[in-house]
């Protein structure tokens, strides 16, 4: 029977003190993290690279179940001292597991073979990402440590998967809001063209009628109806500028190229700053589309309003980071640029357009931009079977 010395019993306590510690910093940082208004993908990196450094695992992968029910890869990270090829033999790994935490909804902790460490074989974690009872994604960890894990290491891990779970409804909620909005946009917008403007045209077209009457007639009224079939027309043009911000984005009539270009053509016949777009816009769907125009939309009148400068530069800038497929829509000015300071806050506008980005899984910075000016750049994933955009460099004057 093997019996712990009091100094060995001291050491035990004092070595689960300092991990509970350690776990309840790591969580800390997660639900900072988490609370970020940033897309999943980013949330989820950011996340996996805080959870290996704690315990050690090597490699992560958050799974998140699609619209056809499929867990598909949404965030990874592998840790330096990962070994060659761990990516592929955590594939396998991850084919045996993910089927039974989906079904069962109960985390796994499982020994297996690991052919890159020498032979050896690692532990592998997955925990179900999930929300009441229904399962939402997967978290997967792999590390050297034997199971059973410590008690705080599991409550960690299923911790982190919550904070995930979280993240992953946030987000499904902010996409049906605003696919919400847009629709009731875009009834708002059809009843203002099909109902009020033209019951207001009516009404101008019989104020030129009796106008014209009471002219004929040497009438003094016919100057008052003039006057009021005027400011009609006055009116019909302030519903289609509203009609045009509920309705940004028609799809039949070039999507979100055209939005933009209407938008820069507005702004140059309205002010003295010239507006250029570099690169092909891209074609996304309308969710994104709209949300992109939106942040463009929002970062161009702010440099309208407040940069005092003479240009606004719209960029759109395919790349690629570690196998993944990213856009980058960049809109840069040469005004005054941001204050300075830790005590700079962002403005309504700038938080708006922040919270857009999080809403297609995008992130948002502001900075400033060299030679002078502002920088405003929105950088979204592309999937596999969205196009990419021209990285032709052409100016267009619109």
């Amino acid at each position: 029977m093997f019996v712990m010395t009091e100094a060995e019993q001291s050491n035990s306590a004092e070595s689960v003190k300092e991990h509970s510690l350690a776990a309840l910093r790591m969580l800390c940082d997660v639900a900072r993290i988490c609370n970020e208004p940033a897309g999943l993908p980013s949330i989820g990196r950011s996340t996996l690279k805080r959870v290996c450094a704690f315990n050690g695992w090597f490699a992560g992968r958050l799974h998140v179940v699609d619209d056809l029910g499929v867990l598909r890869v949404e965030a990874a990270e592998t840790t330096n001292d990962a070994p060659p090829g761990a990516a592929t033999s955590l594939n396998e790994i991850e084919a045996a597991l993910l089927d039974e935490v989906a079904t069962s909804g109960e985390t796994i902790w499982q020994r297996t073979a690991f052919p890159e460490r020498g032979g050896g074989a690692v532990t592998a974690v997955c925990a179900p990402v999930r929300t009441n009872g229904t399962v939402l994604g997967a978290l997967t960890l792999l590390s050297e440590s034997r199971p059973p894990p410590r008690d705080e290491v599991r409550w960690a891990v299923e911790t982190v998967a919550t904070h995930f779970a979280g993240v992953i409804e946030r987000r499904t909620l902010d996409r049906a809001l605003a696919e919400a909005i847009g629709e009731e946009q875009q009834r708002l917008g059809r009843d203002l063209h099909d109902s009020v403007s033209q019951e207001l045209t009516g009404v101008a077209l019989v104020g030129d009628s009796i106008a014209k009457r009471l002219i004929a007639a040497g009438s003094a009224e016919a100057e008052g109806v003039r006057q009021m079939s005027a400011n009609i027309r006055h009116a019909l043009g302030s519903i289609r500028q509203i009609n045009e911000g509920l309705l940004p984005i028609n799809l039949d009539q070039g999507g979100l190229a055209y939005a933009i270009a209407r938008m820069a053509k507005a702004v140059n016949e309205q002010s003295e700053i010239r507006i250029w777009v570099r690169g092909n816009t891209p074609r996304v769907p309308s969710t994104i589309a709209r949300e992109l125009f939106l942040i463009t939309n929002e970062a161009v009148r702010n440099a309208v309003a407040h940069a005092e400068g003479s240009f606004v530069e719209i960029r759109w800038i395919p790349s690629e980071r570690g196998g993944e497929r990213f856009l980058t829509l960049e809109i840069n000015d040469d005004g005054n640029g941001v204050p300075d300071g830790p005590g700079y806050q962002l403005g309504r506008g700038l938080s708006i357009m922040r919270h857009r980005a999080s809403v297609i899984d995008g992130s948002l910075e502001v900075s400033h931009r060299e030679g002078g000016g502002t920088t405003v750049r929105c950088s979204i994933p592309l999937q596999a079977d969205e196009p990419e955009p021209s990285d032709d460099d052409e100016e267009a004057t619109l």
